[in-house]
């Protein structure tokens, strides 16, 4: 996160901010595509390998790797094309070697999502975690530092270009790893589907997770609308300055779903408590100091690492920190319902945040500009997630929020 965060510095100051706010854009239709071509088979992959990791059945373990990868790559490629389709639709001047990039970058983050997904799934979990945390974005750093050094000066095309490089290594380097790190077992035995079954929990899995990455990309896809590329490039660093408020509760969402899913495997229901309240200390104190330092002295260090001209940056960050502080008091209900096989319930509550999300955003942004799209944010941030706390603890039993942290890990004395 930290290295990705340092990659929107370096962009933001090599490009400016009109060309930052076109890369911006372009990453945004990137990111929709790849998630949309994952077919909601990367959330699947961590409980799916997890549980049958745990029962040691390797012939389902194998059959579902090949269904996977033989699902999400042709996906990939419809979906690239619809995201090309939509920026034609929205730009009028679309440069040629732009859309040649698109489809690398969206099969390179397919995979990168995948391979990490089945290495945390096998138990892997900083191994998983380091793909998209780690090796990518220091590729990425690496790449745009050497270019603009040797080329004195940095454009959105080579910016895209070397994005889809790192992101293709990743990509590569995580099959490679899956692959060495494979069970034994698992290779050469006769493979055992469920796709039907398999399918039928993928569906609104991908579905929650398009409308995650919908969420969060609509503000700027929408604020776009309207928007001076100047203007949007400013809000594109409040945005891209969020990553690290939202640092602990990502770190701990990478790792949550396949201890979530070996425990309901096991049928733990003491065990997941004490996870879901561990998970949401672990969130919300980090994210409190973080909040708290940015509140200080945000502004300054906005001014500091992008360059003064994305001072105004400062406060729709600080509108939208309070809501990833608010999130982080509420834990990580999503997880736990999609553990127990719930994920219906987390697809329609992404579903109507999403809604509520664009509606306020309509509503506010065009009046208030940044301000207000970082307060449309916040509003359907806090409606979404107090709703699945609730369902969570209504469907589960599992309490996900603050408030059951003190219960569930107070020392128990037998009698």
């Amino acid at each position: 996160m930290a290295l990705g965060f340092l990659v929107g510095v370096q962009l933001a100051r090599y490009l400016g901010a009109e060309q930052f706010g076109v890369y911006g854009y372009v990453m945004s239709i990137v990111s929709v595509a790849a998630i949309a071509g994952s077919v909601g088979v990367q959330v699947l992959s961590m409980r799916e390998v997890a549980i049958a990791v745990t029962r040691k059945d390797w012939a389902l373990l194998a059959g579902f790797a090949r269904w996977a990868l033989s699902v999400v790559f042709p996906i990939s490629l419809l979906a690239t094309g619809g995201g090309i389709l939509w920026l034609f639709l929205v730009s009028s001047s679309v440069a040629l070697d732009v859309v040649a990039i698109i489809p690398l970058m969206v099969l390179g983050l397919v995979g990168v999502a995948i391979s990490g997904a089945m290495l945390r799934g096998l138990g892997q979990l900083l191994l998983g975690q380091s793909l998209d945390v780690l090796v990518q974005p220091a590729l990425q750093c690496v790449l745009i530092f050497s270019v603009f050094q040797a080329l004195g000066g940095l454009r959105v095309e080579q910016a895209l270009t070397l994005t889809a490089i790192a992101t293709c290594c990743t990509a590569a380097l995580g099959l490679l790893w899956l692959k060495r790190d494979w069970p034994m077992r698992a290779r050469g035995v006769a493979r055992r589907t469920e796709a039907g079954a398999w399918r039928r929990a993928a569906l609104p899995m991908w579905a929650t997770t398009i409308l995650f990455v919908l969420d969060a990309q609509a503000p700027i896809l929408i604020f776009g609308l309207f928007a001076e590329a100047a203007q949007l490039g400013n809000f594109r660093v409040a945005v891209g300055s969020l990553v690290f408020v939202a640092l602990p509760y990502a770190l701990v969402t990478g790792f949550l779903p396949p201890l979530a899913a070996r425990m309901q495997a096991e049928g733990d229901p003491a065990g997941l408590q004490r996870l879901a309240s561990a998970s949401a200390l672990a969130c919300f104190i980090p994210t409190l100091m973080i909040f708290l330092l940015l509140l200080v002295a945000g502004e300054p260090l906005i001014d500091l690492v992008f360059g003064a001209e994305y001072g105004a940056a400062w406060l729709p960050l600080m509108i939208m920190a309070a809501g990833s502080l608010f999130r982080a008091a509420m834990g990580i209900p999503a997880t736990f319902l999609q553990a127990a096989c719930h994920e219906r319930v987390v697809t329609l509550a992404f579903a109507l945040g999403l809604i509520l999300l664009v509606a306020l955003l309509f509503l506010l942004a065009p009046r208030h500009g940044d301000a207000g799209a970082a307060a449309a944010v916040v509003g359907a941030m806090v409606a979404r997630d107090g709703f699945l706390a609730v369902v969570c603890r209504l469907r589960t039993g599992t309490h996900t929020s603050l408030m059951a942290v003190g219960r569930a890990l107070a020392p128990r004395y037998d009698a």
